[in-house]
């Protein structure tokens, strides 16, 4: 085999030509001869063959063939994950829990998607709440997450379609529970790991509605004694005060100065009942480092960021800058006419830790996952296991730093601390110490000015007032509803 050419010989049999001495026009032409010859050359290249066959389109999932039966659902979800728990249909930063709760009943056609959909499984799909009969026990602020939340819903079923009455076959033996979709696993399957259907319930009451027929909602906010660093003032709280003044919340009471009013919905009757509240430990947590409790409250019905409003207030007494008898005195609308000017607890430590019902309503069951990948026990241990490891390693840096600090020696009680060569760290320790620090529930110590007493405090204006002057600037969007149903009504006859 004759060896190839040396590249002396290559350059020799296609000398390069000198475009240096070229003159403009004939360098535009030679590049448009170069640039037809490229194509014409393309043109001659065979195009790849497809590495697999093209994927055939869905078929069509005929919903005439199956039944559906109302159902109660009971599920829990990690709130910092989502802003909020109900969706309004627009675009937010995060996505609501009930979108993603949607999608999934969609994509596994639990529930039928509206036939003019262009995407069958997003949210924007949902044929309506009337369709299904769906109902929600509770809606849950951005980051407040929930372990008991109930809704209802009508889904498919693998419940026999009643036959013609005339056919005289043998009824079809069906088991209402066993011969049933194992809908805990399709729906978790489908759901992300911080949202997890816990249970559902196979024959709730006719007419059932997850809110109406909610007896009792059961929140828990959750806290650790001391709240702040050890660098921080009024760090720890005084748990007997802040039980002394739960005591007052109970009962049926005004707690329009215990929530964020909504003008828009044109709320008149602040009056809510309380069961239970106090302050408890929880017992299955250890840490060298502080203790965990939290307010157990339970209530028929709650206003707009009510319980955050209430653990505020909580705070405040637990650090000694209210005495308990500030939630009394603000329940009375002889002293507290009007609501005084404070700031709401964080949402992420609040939990709707449970929804409860008449017992004859609901019997929940829970599915027999076995050893199915992601099941529930799995999934829930792997999300434990991980946080527990990122709490064992800042508990770990939180015990160095402390360490390292009584080795330069903290100053004891009364002693002055003296910054040297940071002039601007001296003035920040002046406004300090002419300030107080506020806990709010993040662990984050908020610095404010002089405090001053729930008593003196700004009030906002009457209810009355703010509802008036909503409706002179908005109008009542009850009375635009009727209107837009009357519209409705008309068109269709």
């Amino acid at each position: 085999m004759p060896s190839p050419p040396s590249t002396e010989a290559q350059s020799e049999a296609y000398p390069r030509e000198d475009y240096a001495t070229w003159d403009p026009p004939s360098l535009i032409s030679r590049i448009r001869a170069l640039e037809s010859s490229l194509a014409e050359a393309r043109s001659l290249i065979p195009a790849p063959k497809p590495s697999q066959r093209p994927r055939k389109p869905p078929r069509a999932f005929d919903s005439t063939r199956y039944s559906t039966r109302l159902i109660a659902l009971k599920f829990a979800y990690i709130g910092s994950h989502y802003g909020g728990y109900e969706y309004h249909g627009n675009d937010t930063a995060l996505p609501t829990v009930e979108e993603v709760l949607f999608s999934a009943l969609l994509k596994s056609r639990l529930v039928n998607a509206v036939p003019e959909a262009a995407d069958p499984e997003s949210p924007e799909a949902w044929p309506g709440d009337e369709v299904v009969d769906y109902s929600k026990c509770g809606r849950t602020d951005r980051g407040v997450s929930a372990f008991g939340q109930v809704v209802g819903v009508r889904v498919r079923s693998n419940r026999p379609i009643p036959k013609d009455s005339d056919n005289n076959e043998e009824k079809v033996v069906w088991d209402d529970i066993l011969d049933e979709m194992p809908y805990t696993q399709i729906l978790n399957r489908l759901l992300p790991p911080t949202i997890r259907v816990l249970a559902w319930a196979p024959n709730p009451p006719v007419g059932f509605s997850a809110r109406f027929n909610c007896r009792a909602r059961h929140y828990r906010y959750f806290f650790t004694n001391p709240m702040l660093s050890s660098t921080s003032p009024r760090s720890t709280l005084d748990l007997a005060a802040m039980s002394k003044a739960a005591e007052y919340f109970v009962g049926t009471h005004d707690f329009r100065n215990f929530c964020k009013l909504d003008a828009s919905k044109q709320i008149e009757n602040f009056s809510r009942h309380i069961l239970h509240a106090s302050i408890e430990r929880v017992s299955s947590t250890t840490s060298s480092l502080a203790e965990t409790y939290y307010f157990d409250l339970r209530g028929s019905a709650f206003l707009w960021h009510q319980v955050r409003h209430m653990m505020a207030v909580l705070f405040l007494v637990g650090q000694g800058l209210e005495q308990p008898e500030v939630v009394r005195d603000m329940l009375d609308l002889n002293i507290f006419p009007t609501k005084p000017a404070y700031e709401m607890a964080e949402d992420r430590p609040l939990v709707l830790w449970d929804c409860l019902f008449p017992e004859d309503d609901l019997r929940w069951i829970i599915a027999d996952e076995g050893d199915i990948r992601g099941a529930l026990a799995d999934s829930t241990w792997m999300r434990w296991h991980e946080k527990k490891i990122d709490e064992v390693l800042a508990g770990e840096l939180v015990g160095l730093v402390q360490t390292l600090r009584k080795g330069q020696g903290e100053k004891q009680e009364g002693e002055e601390v003296k910054v040297h060569g940071n002039p601007h760290a001296l003035k920040k320790k002046k406004r300090q110490n002419e300030g107080h620090v506020l806990i709010l529930g993040s662990g984050e110590p908020v610095q404010r000015g002089k405090y001053i007493k729930m008593v003196e405090r700004k009030r906002m204006r009457p209810v009355a007032e703010i509802n008036a002057s909503y409706l002179e600037r908005k109008g009542d969007w009850r009375e635009k509803r009727e209107k837009k149903r009357k519209m409705i009504s008309e068109d269709v006859e």
